[in-house]
Order: C-alpha cells, then sequence, then structure tokens
C-alpha cells in the first residue's frame, strides 16, 4: 500500500511486552500486537516489525514518524527499542520522537476527553506513575498529552496524589467498556505521539532512567 508517506510506527520495550503498531493519522490503527517475550525484545523485534508490516502491506516508503516508548522501564528494553527506533527511522527516512512508556498503558481503556494515571511497578512498593489526558475527540486517535513527566512514588500514594483520577497500571486487570481487560501496552499511543514529529515538532528520545 502506498499513504504518501504518512503512517506512523510505534514501538515500545520497556515492559515484558514487546508492543509495536502501524497508525494512519487518518483512519486510526492498521495493525497492532503485543506480546509478552520476557527480555527477548532484541532477539524478536526484527521479526515483529516484519510481521507487522505484513499485516497491513506497509512498507518503508510509506512512514513519516516513529514513536517509542522512553521508559520509564526496563534499563535494557528501553535501550533495545530507542537503538531500533533510531536505526529504523534513519533507514526509512522518516522523524523519530521519544514517548513515555506509559502513555502506551490506558490505549482504548479510557474514553476522548479522560485523564487517567498510567502505573508500572517500581519495586520495594513504588510505581512509576504519570498523568496523562485522552484529548483528541476521534474515538480512533488513541492519542494522550502527557501532564506530567513520569515520576516515582509509593503505590499507597497514588490516591492521595491524584485524588479521584483513574488508576490503570501495568498487569493488573481493568473493566473498560463492561469488560475486563488485562493493561498491557499498547503500541499504538506511541505512534500517535509522534504524529508531531511527521509535521516537523517533537523531542528526540531520550529515556526516562528514574
Amino acid at each position: 500500500m502506498s499513504a504518501g508517506g504518512s503512517l506512523l510506527l510505534g514501538l515500545d520495550c520497556s515492559t515484558p511486552h514487546l508492543a509495536v503498531a502501524v497508525v494512519d493519522p487518518r483512519s486510526g490503527t492498521l495493525a497492532a500486537r503485543s506480546d509478552d517475550v520476557g527480555r527477548a525484545h532484541a532477539a524478536l523485534i526484527a521479526e515483529a516489525l516484519e510481521a507487522l508490516l505484513g499485516a497491513c502491506g506497509a512498507a518503508a516508503r510509506d512512514f513519516a514518524a516513529v514513536g517509542v516508548g522512553v521508559g520509564p522501564g526496563s534499563y535494557t528494553g528501553v535501550r533495545v527499542g530507542v537503538a531500533v527506533a533510531l536505526g529504523v527511522a534513519r533507514a526509512w527516512g522518516a522523524c523519530c520522537v521519544g514517548v513515555s512508556s506509559l502513555a502506551a498503558l490506558p490505549a482504548t481503556l479510557v474514553g476522548p476527553g479522560a485523564r487517567v494515571v498510567a502505573a508500572s511497578d517500581a519495586r520495594r512498593g513504588n510505581v512509576y506513575a504519570q498523568l496523562l489526558e485522552r484529548r483528541d475527540p476521534r474515538p480512533w486517535a488513541v492519542s494522550y498529552v502527557e501532564l506530567e513527566a513520569p515520576r516515582k512514588l509509593g503505590r499507597s500514594e497514588l490516591t492521595a496524589e491524584y485524588p479521584g483520577v483513574p488508576c490503570l497500571e501495568y498487569r493488573t486487570v481493568a473493566v473498560a467498556h463492561g469488560t475486563e481487560t488485562l493493561v498491557v501496552p499498547e503500541a499504538s499511543a506511541l505512534a500517535w505521539g509522534a504524529a508531531g514529529a511527521a509535521a516537523g515538532a517533537g523531542e528526540p528520545p531520550k529515556p526516562h532512567y528514574l
């Protein structure tokens, strides 16, 4: 297929899940997958990307930008994701931008206009947390605004720090649209985070090591 160089690629390796997605900014997610690969991101990411592009019939020339999760999360996983994203973007002649990995967690679990706290385990009773808002009114645009930088705090502090705001934590079960869903990264949100880069905005990938 040809989209005139407008497609967006999202990828994240900050958790045991390897998440990749292709987004058409005019219509939404074309293909996505999120697989629990443990620590095998480096060994499996090339295969995952090949399968992803094959699933939606996309080619390198179709892409305008790559959005990669920059953590917080696994130090090694974040490094793998950023290195691959930069290499792919360079080879494809696309822009590359870093997006908080926590933005991949809410995905379609909250509706347009909603605020949510995304969190992941930081060990010893702590979590990485970030307040996000899904502002784009289009139901197929899984785009989040980062209202603050990711931070580390005690899990017991979440309610006091974010009163009245729902929290979605990695690998917990959430009820969304009447259905119980396991919270795992969805890279389409990271692809949407790269939309600004395609228009000449956005920041280069800079890992969040908290």
